[in-house]
């Protein structure tokens, strides 16, 4: 009878233990689709096989309301969080005129849908303002173009800047406003102070503008990649900038680089293709135009998914750094498996406070586009073959993140 409970015991800390070893998992709302066309609510992601999207279209959710760009129509639309578009900025030359809209209005009409015209040329990254107004990364005509003879960069970009009620206020440039046009842009963000940072990009280096809420330009820092910083006890490691964001409160930013080790290829007299060794996303203090601090990324393991690499079940090495949230806890997300990724959120020290598996069928998915909200909450475009879907995660929910503490 003794070994019988011995038995019962072992199998049930045997159980506990794979259970506790199961990570929670964060279903997807679908909140709506939008159709595949060029109508109001319709959005254009028509891709040949083979053939990458050559325009972008990005997704911004903002005061519970979702605004979605598209490049190959040029066109921003506005929705409710049921699907009703309320807003649309459009190029009249690419689009049919709005029929769910209204664009020009009687004396005796009132309309809360509204449709405004603007000639955008190629649409790049969008964000909106804590007080509504809409930013817009396009291309300046031919005429415009500049060339920066420093980083031998192309200037060809400008941060158009609408107001709630359509009307253009104007635009960023790198002095402010009708400034020089910038760099490629990679990434608008707008922190909690309602300042504007525009990410650029050029071969050489990544160059942030951070302006004020009115457009004054406070800070430009110019962030080398032939000069980042490097983890100890790692020989020889080649540093890829990935991706940065800035803090929602503070000026800094914060910047995700991965390591690789060269490895030589057997036979081959020069090196083998680098093989992944770490990431970390590393504090850099605006003011002090210099990185402060390194935090780690814990990695996947084979124990945690039991998936073999480059097989049919896969764990990807490298993790996509999807900002942070207002409190400055770190939101990371990776593909462990078919249909499923994992958010990874840390702790602005790099305590684990979270990890959690995200559906996503992924195998039908051909464009995504995420946005991660102040809140922590996780909404992304998904594009399919005949529509797209706009979804989210209450990542913002989960159990001992909100108010977990910083220590």
């Amino acid at each position: 009878m003794r070994k019988l409970i011995i038995l019962l015991l072992f199998v049930l800390f045997v159980l506990t233990a794979c259970l506790s070893k199961k990570t929670d998992i964060i279903e997807k709302k679908v909140l709506f689709h939008l159709a595949m066309g060029k109508a109001d609510n319709q959005i254009d992601l028509i891709q040949l096989p083979g053939i990458p999207f050559k325009r972008k279209s990005r997704i911004v959710m903002k005061n519970g309301l979702f605004f979605i760009s598209n490049g190959n129509t040029g066109k921003i639309m506005e929705f409710t969080s049921y699907g009703d578009i309320i807003n649309l900025y459009y190029n009249a030359k690419k689009n049919p005129e709005p029929i769910m809209l209204s664009s020009s209005l009687g004396a005796n009409t009132v309309s809360n849908k509204k449709a405004f015209k603007y000639p955008f040329n190629t649409i790049g990254e969008i964000e909106v303002t804590n007080t509504g107004e809409l930013l817009v990364d396009d291309a300046v005509s031919a005429g415009r173009v500049e060339k920066d003879d420093t980083t031998g960069s192309v200037l060809d970009r400008i941060v158009l800047r609408f107001s709630k009620d359509g009307k253009l206020i104007g635009y960023l440039g790198q002095e402010g406003p009708g400034g020089t046009p910038f760099p490629y842009i990679e990434k608008l963000e707008v922190n909690a102070h309602n300042d504007i940072i525009v990410f650029t990009r050029t071969t050489a280096s990544r160059i942030i503008f951070w302006f004020d809420a009115e457009g004054t330009l406070l800070y430009k820092v110019q962030i080398r990649l032939n000069d980042l910083p490097l983890p100890e006890g790692t020989s020889n490691p080649i540093a890829f900038l990935d991706t940065m964001t800035a803090d929602r409160n503070m000026m800094m930013l914060y910047v995700k680089i991965d390591y690789y080790v060269p490895v030589s290829s057997e036979g081959a007299q020069g090196k083998g293709t680098p093989e992944y060794k770490e990431s970390k996303i590393w504090e850099f203090s605006v003011p002090e135009n210099a990185f402060t601090k390194g935090i780690s990324i814990p990695p996947i393991t084979a124990e945690m998914y039991g998936q073999v690499k480059n097989g049919t079940n896969f764990t990807d090495e490298v993790y996509q750094f999807l900002g942070c949230d207002i409190s400055g806890k770190l939101y990371l997300l990776i593909h462990v498996k078919l249909n499923t990724f994992q958010m990874l959120i840390l702790s602005p020290n790099g305590t684990v406070l979270a990890r959690r598996d995200l559906t996503m069928d992924d195998q039908h998915i051909s464009y995504s586009s995420f946005y991660l909200t102040k809140d922590g909450l996780l909404t992304a475009l998904l594009g399919k073959e005949k529509k797209a879907d706009v979804v989210w995660w209450r990542s913002d929910k989960i159990p001992g993140v909100k108010d977990a503490s910083d220590n």
